[in-house]
């Protein structure tokens, strides 16, 4: 394994509207734990996003086929399974990482393997264009049991505090993964991944399938080990 790396993705400021993004990291597949983080808001929020909005992130198998495809050799990563709650407080903020509704996953091909996750409830993220959230999925390699874990702001308070350029990189560096004491991680838990059969996991993809409500984010991604 080469030494740990944190950098930025190739895209920033980048706007996903029915879309999805599919990136190399340099490191490839030469990785046993990494974390991808996204630090951004949704826009164009004026109610309740309902009807299951899917929203999803992690890794896959190669550049061609991503969370989208119905021909996906093997996706592993986190995917919505709710419909967004629209508060307003000090922002707009929404309710898409919300643990409890929320699914860990494995796709291989059309057939998605859901997983549920505990703890990390009310994962919120910001709905208004002035003020950047994070969200941080952290990976680890395993056979045959992946493990995942994931954080984003629990309070009204935390999620209305902008996330700098200072900031997200803290988030990325920090041991553990939970990012501060207005956030909440997720329990660790084991996801089945077979990359032998179905592919190694060497790219990262972000998907969101809603065109009206925007979703605009910078990546980072980091190789732990």
């Amino acid at each position: 394994m080469s030494a740990e790396l944190i950098t930025y993705g190739a895209d920033r400021r980048l706007v996903l509207a029915n879309a999805e993004v599919i990136r190399a990291p340099i490191y490839l597949d030469d990785w046993a734990q990494i974390r991808i983080g996204l630090r951004g808001a949704w826009t164009n929020v004026a109610a309740t996003i309902a009807g299951t909005p899917r929203f999803a992130f992690g890794v896959c198998n190669g550049s061609s086929f991503g969370y989208g495809s119905s021909l996906s050799a093997n996706v592993l990563g986190y995917r919505t399974n709710h419909d967004f709650t629209r508060t307003v407080g000090t922002i707009v903020y929404i309710n898409p990482f919300s643990g409890g509704s929320g699914k860990f996953f494995n796709k291989v091909g059309a057939t998605i393997s859901d997983v549920a996750i505990t703890g990390g409830s009310n994962g919120y993220f910001s709905a208004d264009s002035a003020v950047r959230s994070y969200v941080g999925l952290q990976i680890t390699r395993g056979s045959p049991n992946f493990t995942l874990q994931m954080t984003a702001a629990h309070t009204g308070t935390e999620v209305a505090i902008d996330v700098t350029d200072d900031k997200f990189t803290q988030y990325m560096e920090q041991t553990p993964l939970l990012a501060s004491a207005g956030h909440i991680a997720s329990n660790v838990i084991n996801v089945p991944v077979d990359e032998v059969t179905n592919g190694v996991l060497n790219y990262f993809f972000i998907y969101w399938e809603r065109t009206v409500q925007q979703f605009g984010f910078d990546i980072k991604h980091r190789k732990i080990s």
